[in-house]
């Protein structure tokens, strides 16, 4: 066996690298391949399943747009919802299936010269492929989708038609009977007649014509008062400047762009060998960047009172407890009032017949815990019901058996 081992040591030492390398560079592959659980698959589609490994590869296809300055996950702009990983798996795919895959040529074209793609892969530390791979992604999906909306264009015989239905006039002779005179102007619609017009639009809002409408949008006012808050900024000195500033600067230090350095600062010159820079700022460098901070911070906190002005519904002098508002008793006032008073009644049909449950003085608002419904039977009074049983009207005396108000089941 040594002899062995003696004899053949190159070949085998030969076949240990190599399998080493193999597993050294396809690392993931081999993992997904011998291990499953490892590589599950996080979405289905009719296109294939989508594993953790694809979505592995895209972010590092993408890497290379994004440092590129090209927002991948936004391809058209707008605010609308950002790509996922899972979503560029799908649209390659989808550019592959409709034949709109762009070659090797394309995305060099998209470079306008090959130093250009040599400098930025170098800048990189990738190879020129994976730059390639990217743009061709990229590419693809953009090719894709252009195809997709000029098929949904419409056609040349659909536009004509179309032009045709809105420009197209028809000249007729007619004779203008104005509605005037057929009208009575001596007529007086009566109370009936009104509420069944209002019921019939209430929920309509007005239109043109004969298309009436009633309804109208939920509209708040808003009164305002600008306030320049840097001229109040200059006024205001902050207690424990550097404290705050400290904890700011160590809050924001690795989220702020404020606090990292220059791209070319931080890359170490030809030649030179070392670590390379820290990308961001230390506390020495940036303590007027961090208090400059607190105080932009302390300049967004403004706080306010919210008030309403909004009309409602006053005593217009003083009422008894217990007696029964009539109008004459009430009348209409607008303030100025807290959120919390916006309850009030608003119009004075509201209070008309309620029975006051305390003394209320003149200019006072009126409050629903200071009105109560007008108590029209009490315990023990004699009563009359009536049932209806189908054409035939059944009429019994009985006693009620508690009080109550108008609408209210004793």
């Amino acid at each position: 066996m040594m002899k062995f081992f003696r004899k053949y040591n190159k070949q085998l030492l030969a076949v240990f690298m190599t399998l080493l390398m193999i597993v050294f560079m396809g690392g993931a592959a081999l993992e997904g391949m011998f291990n499953p659980s490892g590589n599950r698959v996080v979405a289905r589609s009719r296109l294939g399943d989508i594993t953790e490994y694809d979505q592995q590869l895209v972010a590092r296809a993408t890497r290379p747009m994004e440092i590129m300055g090209i927002d991948w996950r936004r391809l058209f702009g707008g605010a609308g919802k950002a790509l996922q990983e899972v979503d560029w798996i799908l649209l390659v795919r989808e550019a592959e299936e409709f034949g709109t895959r762009a070659g090797e040529s394309s995305a060099r074209n998209w470079f306008q010269t090959d130093t250009q793609l040599d400098d930025i892969s170098r800048r990189m530390s990738i190879k020129p492929a994976r730059v390639l791979q990217a743009v061709a992604d990229y590419r693809s999906i953009l090719q894709t989708a252009f195809a997709v909306a000029d098929s949904a264009a419409p056609s040349a015989a659909a536009v004509a038609a179309a032009a045709r239905d809105a420009l197209e006039a028809v000249r007729i002779n007619a004779v203008v009977l104005p509605a005037e005179a057929f009208s009575d102007p001596t007529y007086e619609p009566g109370n009936a007649e009104i509420e069944a017009q209002f019921e019939a639009y209430r929920s309509q809002e007005a239109g043109t014509g004969l298309n009436f409408g009633y309804y109208q949008q939920p509209a708040v006012q808003v009164q305002f008062i600008e306030i320049d808050r840097d001229a109040i900024a200059t006024q205001i000195t902050l207690a424990n400047l550097d404290r705050r500033a400290k904890s700011y600067f160590e809050r924001e230090r690795t989220t702020n762009l404020k606090f990292r350095r220059p791209a070319d600062e931080i890359r170490l010159p030809p030649g030179v060998e070392g670590p390379p820079q820290d990308p961001y700022l230390s506390w020495e460098e940036a303590g007027e960047i961090a208090k400059e901070g607190v105080r932009i911070e302390q300049r967004r906190s403004i706080s306010v009172d919210v008030l309403l002005h909004k009309g409602f519904v006053e005593a217009a002098h003083d009422i008894s407890r217990h007696d029964v508002l009539v109008e004459s008793d009430l009348q209409m006032a607008k303030r100025w009032m807290p959120p919390s008073e916006a309850s009030l009644p608003t119009d004075i049909r509201d209070a008309v017949g309620r029975v006051s449950s305390k003394h209320i003085k003149a200019g006072e608002p009126i409050r629903h815990n200071a009105i109560n419904r007008r108590t029209l039977v009490r315990r023990g009074d004699p009563i009359i019901v009536r049932c209806l049983v189908g054409g035939t009207v059944i009429s019994i005396q009985a006693e009620a058996r508690g009080v109550g108000s108008e609408g209210d089941i004793i």
